[in-house]
């Protein structure tokens, strides 16, 4: 028997009864072997991954505190060429860092 492999992005399923009210399912399309029929086994979907709570949440600067329970500091994504002057966004940028680490120095 030969086989056939296809790629597909989208499939429409038409259930007895009509269409469910969700129109997005994950899961896998299977042919049976006498390729008469077509079945569709919907995925167990994955749980929400938990996020780190936010500790600082500034204009610059973001810190969360991971599982291990370390501070990581991210950037925020800013356009400096925007900026009147870069020297003068540098230093609040410093300052930001400055600002955040007084508040968990004693922790």
């Amino acid at each position: 028997m030969k086989k056939h492999v296809l790629k597909v992005k989208k499939a429409v399923l038409m259930l007895q009864n009509g269409l469910n009210k969700n129109p997005y399912y994950k899961g896998l399309l299977s042919l049976s072997e006498d390729e008469k029929s077509i079945t569709f086994e919907e995925a167990v979907p994955s749980p929400r991954k938990e996020q780190s709570p936010k500790l600082f949440d500034g204009k610059y600067l973001t810190m969360v505190r991971n599982k291990q329970g370390k501070y990581q500091c991210y950037l925020k994504a800013f356009d400096p060429s925007k900026a009147d002057n870069v020297i003068v966004l540098g230093q609040n940028v410093s300052a930001e860092i400055n600002k955040c680490f007084e508040r968990f120095k004693t922790e």
